[in-house]
């Protein structure tokens, strides 16, 4: 049997997982726990669990598993959280640098808070139902667990706030606004849509900064100077690897040429597992230019977006850099 919990990066899902698998294994015997966003990885989880029961704890829900979960008529949990304290705790809990932990938070975001609203979901906000005996009972409850309060309380406590406390709205402003300018940029661009989010409301324009880029040849580093252009064509830089909610997008790429550059061609490729569009700058000039395109993305993704800036031909000079990628949703097609 698996019982499943979909939910931002954090303590509160964590505290999730573990109440679940806690009232799971009172209720039914032994229980593992196994981190999967994908049908793929569930399956070979499930292979190596020596054990029937599993809690399947997954951050970044793939399309293909959200769509089987929905259609199977599966009760599971959502947990919620300020996208501030998902990446608080990526960065001052695990070490993990800015720009990391924003991608991370940010394709979290994307799969989890479309969720919201779906059929058999449970949702739990870690600053309305931090770690407590009520909502330990709300798990028991929606996932089927024939247990008494007691036992439910019993286990509750035994966990207590799992992993340490839950930052509340004074302790996650105070954070945010300790970050360095440069770093607010980059985590604001890409989560600012997403705090405050309403279920069912509409998402504001999303930007991608040039610290989530990678040079093409040299995945190592990031894309946030200029991009030397000599040599033969080839991916120049690529990024952020991030996933999307569904919905069509308009998508714009600003880049800043050389005067030795701007005779060539850059393409422009999105990718989702597969390419989902494509264009070509051709600069009438240096400076400042801009590439346009529509991304439709459908409920089915596995993959997150990775854009790709080759150049056509070989070039004997010229940089170029990447000045930021900005993303917004376009409302739907009347029917």
């Amino acid at each position: 049997m698996l019982f499943f919990v979909m939910g931002l990066p954090g303590r509160f899902s964590g505290w999730c997982d573990a109440v679940a698998a806690g009232l799971a294994e009172r209720a039914g015997g032994p229980t593992g726990t196994i981190h999967a966003d994908t049908l793929e990885e569930l399956s070979l989880g499930a292979m190596k669990m020596d054990t029937s029961r599993a809690v399947i704890a997954a951050r970044q829900p793939g399309g293909l598993l959200r769509r089987a979960l929905i259609e199977a008529g599966r009760a599971f949990i959502v947990a919620l959280d300020d996208p501030r304290a998902a990446l608080a705790d990526l960065v001052t809990r695990r070490g993990i640098e800015i720009a990391t932990a924003t991608r991370q938070v940010a394709s979290s975001c994307a799969c989890v808070f479309g969720l919201d609203a779906a059929p058999g979901a449970l949702l739990l906000h870690a600053g309305r139902d931090g770690p407590n005996r009520m909502a330990a009972a709300a798990i028991a409850r929606h996932l089927r667990f024939d247990l008494s309060a007691s036992e439910i309380d019993e286990i509750a406590c035994r966990l207590g706030d799992q992993g340490g406390y839950i930052l509340d709205q004074g302790e996650i402003a105070a954070w945010w606004d300790g970050l360095d300018p440069g770093e607010r940029v980059i985590a604001g661009g890409a989560l600012g849509p997403y705090l405050g989010h309403s279920p069912g409301g509409a998402l504001g324009p999303i930007t991608w900064a040039a610290e989530l880029f990678f040079a093409g040849d040299r995945p190592a580093v990031r894309a946030t100077g200029g991009v030397d252009i000599t040599g033969r064509a080839r991916c120049l830089l690529r990024g952020p690897r991030i996933m999307l909610p569904p919905a069509t997008w308009s998508l714009s790429v600003a880049l800043e040429v050389s005067p030795d550059a701007a005779e060539h061609g850059i393409v422009v490729e999105a990718t989702a597992g597969a390419v989902v569009g494509r264009t070509v700058i051709r600069p009438t000039g240096f400076g400042e230019v801009e590439a346009n395109l529509t991304l439709a993305l459908e409920d089915l993704s596995d993959h997150p977006i990775d854009l790709i800036l080759s150049n056509e031909r070989p070039a004997f000079g010229g940089h170029l850099t990447l000045l930021r990628v900005t993303l917004t949703p376009q409302p739907p097609a009347p029917e």
